[in-house]
């Protein structure tokens, strides 16, 4: 049974409109499926951080060792730990596991002249205001500072963890300051809650900006920050030895600055 000439052109005709809507509705979703991917790539550090923050119940550092021969991804690592508030350190030697998906960062230490102005800082030093006449002054001029800074770290300070309300015994006045840099010529000058404050920053002290690191920098001997959890489900190892020693999953790690391991660090990880 044919359709005839006006029965052919009719269908051609829904046929072209058919393709037409369809065509209209591939791209809409194509294009909300775009923004969703798009908005789950700008959510996914915050998500994975608070992840982090939540399911991460071992937060050490360490030195890293070689990898476990005949075991995928499990690497010797020597442990760092302080075992009570005199601060001694004990070594322990691990085991841990580093999953193709875990979160690499490291820190690089930097310049002043390195910093950008609007540049995030956190700084862990003592807020100063004065106001005094000057000689010849009429009205007095108010003086602020951020006062013998021991750290400034910048970049993805999000993933540092860092205890915000942290109080050291031998400096009770020093604390975590959120800043914004302004300029960086002839000193640096920051902006704290809408004031601008001089920072004088002593010879030695570290400027560590935090970003993306590589898997390739995991190398043997690197100084890590691990935040990991307890493989409680572990292989049969092959040595006595490991098959002693505590293993751990890795969910995010650091690449540490050697060079800072006692100015720094024991400030950004001070409970």
């Amino acid at each position: 049974m044919g359709f005839g000439r006006k029965g052919s052109r009719y269908l051609r005709f829904t046929v072209r409109r058919l393709g037409t809507v369809a065509f209209c509705v591939l791209t809409f979703i194509t294009a909300a499926f775009a923004g969703e991917q798009q908005t789950a790539k700008e959510g996914v550090s915050e998500r994975s951080q608070r992840w982090i923050e939540e399911n991460a119940d071992f937060r050490e550092w360490g030195k890293l060792g070689k990898p476990l021969r005949g075991f995928k991804n499990y690497y010797e690592i020597t442990l760092y730990r302080k075992v009570d508030r005199s601060g001694k350190v004990i070594r322990e030697k691990a085991l841990l596991k580093i999953p193709h998906s875990v979160l690499v960062y490291r820190d690089a230490r930097i310049r002043m002249k390195d910093l950008k102005p609007k540049e995030r800082l956190l700084v862990f030093g003592e807020r100063s205001t004065v106001r005094a006449v000057a000689p010849g002054a009429a009205e007095a001029s108010t003086d602020r500072q951020v006062l013998r800074p021991r750290v400034l770290l910048t970049g993805q300070i999000e993933k540092a963890f860092i205890q915000r309300a942290y109080k050291d015994r031998f400096q009770p006045k020093h604390e975590w300051c959120d800043v914004a840099v302004v300029k960086t010529a002839g000193g640096l000058v920051v902006n704290h809650r809408k004031h601008d404050y001089r920072i004088t920053i002593p010879k030695g002290v570290p400027i560590l900006r935090r970003g993306p690191g590589a898997r390739k920098e995991l190398e043997n001997k690197r100084f890590v920050r691990v935040f990991a959890r307890e493989i409680v489900d572990r292989p049969k190892f092959k040595r006595a030895q490991d098959e002693r020693r505590e293993c751990y999953g890795a969910l995010m790690l650091v690449v540490l600055d050697p060079k800072s391991m006692k100015a720094a660090y024991p400030l950004i990880w001070a409970k």
